[in-house]
């Protein structure tokens, strides 16, 4: 159940259902609409301006109430338990890949270099997501928290990329130079990207931010991106740092760019 469903159960008396219970627990604006029997809706239904509050704000609202439609609309009126989980399952996912074939050169890769390089990109990812997803009736966050986890989640590739190599200790470790290099570079991008995409789609579509957290459209972006790029460096044994910063190190850069710019597009 979406929004202007909520509200038009509790202007027309339907108070009922467990649907409408689930919803008006999930929403505390539908939640203070049904107050009182739905008094404060049947005010703002009948006042075409309440006292006080400006105009803009007003069409403002309206235009939100009016844009809560269609599948995009049920997706973000799930419960926010169902949405993590959704997240957390695609996520997984896209995790899975790399796994279904994993580097040959485990046996040889430093496993505490591999752990915490990975973990530190899930919880790069899980924060994004996390930022995305939580419920707006919470207490804001400093602006700096999802600033700062942004910028981690754009560098922190770049610095594990020109770290020194992990090892060249496995053959295929040692491809993907010379008349190679460009091939495998984009080849990974590629794998990575088209990983990731998906994801930062359905993260997107499922955040209740609007129009007022346009700014940090960039978090589900990020949280895709950074999940395309675990599952490639659990696919791909190449330990060169040209190449992990060529082929790997772009890819949740290139994911939050594409967000942002089809998020500028869909505005005009």
């Amino acid at each position: 159940m979406d929004c202007s469903e909520a509200r038009r159960r509790i202007l027309g008396g339907e108070a009922g259902g467990d649907d409408l219970a689930r919803h008006l627990a999930d929403c505390p604006a539908c939640a203070a609409l049904a107050e009182d029997d739905g008094a404060l809706a049947r005010w703002l239904e009948d006042v075409e301006r309440p006292p006080g509050v400006p105009g803009d704000l007003l069409a403002a609202v309206q235009q939100d109430l009016a844009g809560e439609r269609g599948p995009r609309a049920g997706l973000r009126a799930l419960t926010t338990p169902v949405r993590v989980a959704l997240v957390l399952a695609a996520g997984l996912a896209v995790v899975g890949v790399g796994v279904l074939k994993l580097r040959p050169d485990l046996g040889v890769y430093p496993l505490w270099r591999l752990a915490l390089e990975l973990a530190t990109l899930a919880l790069l990812g899980a924060g994004a997501a996390w930022l995305w997803l939580r419920p707006l009736h919470r207490p804001g966050l400093p602006r700096w928290v999802p600033a700062a986890l942004l910028a981690l989640a754009l560098i922190l590739p770049w610095v594990l990329s020109a770290l020194p190599a992990a090892h060249v200790g496995h053959p295929a470790s040692l491809a993907g130079t010379g008349d190679d290099f460009v091939g495998r570079a984009l080849a990974c991008f590629l794998y990575g990207s088209l990983l990731g995409l998906p994801l930062a789609l359905l993260a997107a579509l499922l955040g209740r931010g609007g129009r007022r957290l346009a700014r940090w459209v960039v978090l589900p972006a990020a949280a895709g991106g950074v999940a395309g790029l675990i599952s490639l460096h659990l696919h791909c044994p190449l330990t060169s740092p040209a190449h992990l910063l060529a082929g790997h190190a772009p890819i949740v850069l290139v994911v939050v760019g594409m967000a942002v710019v089809a998020h500028m597009a869909a505005r005009r």
